[in-house]
């Protein structure tokens, strides 16, 4: 090899010199290695660093060369030896030298930047995995969605009411009881027996043997897109359309400005039609029903089952909870949900407890009297519930019946049978007083559901005076109830039925609006129309159109010999 050229003399060169220089470069390549071997990084960073040193050095050297051509040998040592010291002191001590977030790690990237970095990645990836991740939450159980709100008081209510209601044991699904040959598969699970007509194929048979039509059919379809229009942006629905949320601005809001009996309302026309919270193929309306029921199952009381409005007023408590009730039976009766039957039996179990158990009807609230309007939806709920396999008392219907005696007239002969008209709250005097005709469909449908047989007179005449009544022009309340008497007791071939079907189908499908806003919805003054505005009657019509396929016939071979609510 070529011996590299000497360096030009400068004075004293000795082994001083070399011995500082090599302690000096030493204790430096040190102290940046027990640095980056700390720090765990890339020895291609110390390489860089030595390279730099080794440079600055170089460019320093004369200088250096000077000082320690004059300075004393002993100076130089002592200056090495405190170097060398301290060095050591730190390595003991297990100290980073100059731990900060400036040391690099690859091309100029801080210790922080690459924390930062990880975090936005995290965050992207989160984001990433909720993209196809639907707007509507899942459906839970009153103690998944962990509700916070107080416990909801009504006025005069008995402190046992909530005891009973949450002590009344209910049986798990017996999977042997269901209609196994009932599919739902397109628009979401199994459906319990009585629910049985409202998949595509069943609302297209119910609608040909009934006597709906295409007319009919898309009347409802345009009913349930006002409804999800209208659906606020809490899942819930409301009388008044409540102002500033996404329902705003439709004609005719009603009075009312609770939302729990809303929402139950106008979640029935979705079921009705076979649209559930479950996926399926043709189930275009998933995410308006998960919301809506997902809004009552949050609102629940989760230790009694309550469904109505904390400080609504008390005369709509158990209207909300019957209607409420009823739509978180048949979600569960039409889908099997797991997590819905918590809530689906809790709320009927508030329905066996609030009933009155010396009149057998129900009132504004729990166990003070009764009236038949507010009794119907609590048996519509609690048929509901039975056809969905959930546990109803025996004694309940014994009860209901008893309601019903005591406010029901024009016997078919004197002290046999049943009336064939009904009351509010006491039985009308045939002479000098109009029968409501809303009241007697509900008393009736409530026979037909407690399980009077088809041939009682007093039944038969009660659905001959419906029929000679007629629909109204105006009153959705009665037309909704008198259409499902007259279709369980003589449809779908009678001639009273067909009589009744041609008139209402024909009157619903020309008053609906066409066009606008509004287009699909239906506004009636009659009856609480005013009241509970456009959307009850929306909700209200779009039943009575589906009434072919909503509920099977409760005279239908299968069920003529079977007790719904079989006695203890």
């Amino acid at each position: 090899m070529a011996k590299e050229p000497k360096k030009p003399s400068t004075g004293r060169q000795g082994p001083s010199k070399q011995t500082g220089k090599s302690h000096a470069k030493s204790a430096s390549v040190r102290a940046t290695s027990q640095q980056q071997s700390m720090k765990s990084r890339a020895q291609q960073a110390v390489q860089d660093e030595d390279a730099e040193d080794d440079q600055e050095y170089e460019a320093e050297e004369s200088h250096f060369s000077v000082w320690m051509k004059q300075s004393p040998s002993w100076l130089i040592s002592m200056l090495v030896h405190m170097i060398l010291l301290i060095v050591l002191a730190l390595i003991s001590l297990g100290i980073a030298i100059d731990d900060s977030p400036e040391i690099t790690i690859g091309e100029n990237i801080t210790e922080e930047e690459v924390e930062e970095e990880d975090e936005a990645l995290n965050e992207e990836l989160e984001e990433d995995e909720s993209e196809n991740e639907e707007e509507v939450e899942e459906i839970t159980s009153p103690v998944d969605l962990k509700v916070e709100a107080p416990e909801m008081t009504i006025a005069n209510e008995n402190d046992d009411t909530e005891l009973e209601a949450a002590k009344i044991e209910f049986s798990e699904f017996a999977t042997t009881s269901a209609v196994s040959g009932d599919l739902l598969s397109d628009l979401g699970g199994t459906s319990a027996s009585g629910l049985g007509g409202r998949t595509t194929g069943g609302r297209a048979a119910g609608r040909r043997k009934g006597g709906g039509n295409k007319g009919s059919e898309s009347a409802v379809e345009a009913a349930l897109k006002w409804l999800a229009n209208h659906q606020n942006r809490d899942g819930s629905w409301s009388w008044n359309h409540t102002p500033g949320d996404k329902c705003s601005g439709f004609a005719n809001p009603g009075d009312k400005t609770t939302k729990m009996g809303a929402t139950g309302l106008a979640l029935l026309p979705f079921l009705g039609a076979g649209y559930t919270h479950q996926d399926g193929k043709n189930n275009k309306y998933k995410y308006v029903v998960e919301a809506g029921l997902k809004y009552l199952v949050g609102n629940m009381d989760p230790k009694s089952g309550r469904l109505y409005d904390r400080g609504g007023p008390t005369h709509e408590h158990m209207y909300s909870h019957g209607i409420a009730a009823c739509a978180v039976a048949e979600a569960y009766g039409m889908t099997q949900d797991p997590k819905l039957k918590a809530p689906a039996q809790l709320a009927l179990n508030y329905i066996v407890a609030a009933q009155d158990p010396e009149s057998g009807g129900w009132l504004y609230t729990p166990r003070e009297g009764g009236d038949t309007s507010v009794v119907g939806w609590q048996i519509m709920a609690l048929k509901s519930g039975i056809l969905s396999y959930l546990t109803v008392p025996g004694y309940v219907k014994t009860r209901a019946n008893k309601w019903l005696d005591s406010v029901q007239s024009d016997f078919y002969s004197e002290g046999t049978g049943i009336g064939s008209r009904y009351g509010y709250r006491v039985a009308q005097d045939r002479h000098g007083h109009e029968y409501p005709g809303a009241v007697t469909a509900i008393g009736l449908l409530c026979r037909n559901y407690l399980g009077t047989k088809k041939g009682d007179p007093g039944l038969r005449m009660g659905v001959e005076w419906l029929a000679s009544q007629g629909p109204t022009r105006s009153d959705m309340y009665y037309n909704y109830y008198a259409s499902m008497v007259m279709y369980q007791n003589d449809g779908p071939k009678g001639d009273l039925w067909r009589g009744w079907n041609g008139v209402m189908r024909d009157q619903l499908i020309n008053t609906q609006v066409k066009g606008g806003s509004d287009r699909g919805s239906w506004h009636f003054s009659g009856n609480h129309g005013n009241v509970g505005g456009r959307l009850y009657n929306t909700a209200l019509a779009a039943m009575t159109l589906e009434v072919y396929y909503r509920y099977m016939p409760v005279y239908q071979q299968s069920n003529v010999d079977q007790d719904d609510f079989p006695l203890e």
